[in-house]
């Protein structure tokens, strides 16, 4: 008894570790399978598969050290999104396989441009005001300067 309550736990405990790490992708695959992803993006579909049941397996055989299914699973996460974007992209069946993978490749590498664009603007736009920081504050060390007399030592050394 107590070892069948050890066992239903253990499993309980894995079953959760699985939903929770790979219950999104789980789910991607499953709807892209029943909007005929094996007809549509074939490729697509057992690359998602494979790349499940690998995270799966790693999540099974040591369930309890993260660093060890993390890689795994965020590729399954990546391949299942993916799978549903070239699935999507075939509007099913009018556009092939091939094409609508290198339709979605090309749009994430542009979403990725896009945000390095973004990101050096905001750089940019950061390092323009720290520069217009330091100009006035240059410019209000220079006033000081002159107010205090800064400059007279230097009319001194040069008279005699």
């Amino acid at each position: 008894q107590v070892s069948d309550l050890q066992a239903s736990y253990l499993q309980l405990e894995l079953d959760a570790v699985m939903n929770t790490q790979l219950g999104k992708s789980n789910a991607k695959i499953q709807g892209s399978i029943d909007k005929k992803a094996g007809d549509y993006a074939p490729k697509a579909l057992k690359r998602a598969q494979l790349d499940y049941q690998n995270a799966a397996n790693l999540i099974a055989s040591n369930r309890n050290t993260r660093s060890t299914f993390e890689s795994a699973v965020a590729k399954s996460n990546n391949t299942s999104d993916l799978l549903v974007a070239i699935l999507a992209t075939t509007r099913y069946g009018k556009i092939d396989e091939n094409s609508a993978t290198k339709i979605v490749m090309q749009d994430r590498q542009i979403q990725n441009l896009e945000g390095q664009v973004s990101a050096a603007g905001e750089q940019n736009q950061k390092l323009g005001s720290e520069i217009a920081q330091q100009g006035a504050a240059l410019k209000r060390g220079f006033a000081f300067g002159r107010i205090a007399g800064f400059g007279q030592s230097q009319r001194r050394c040069r008279r005699s």
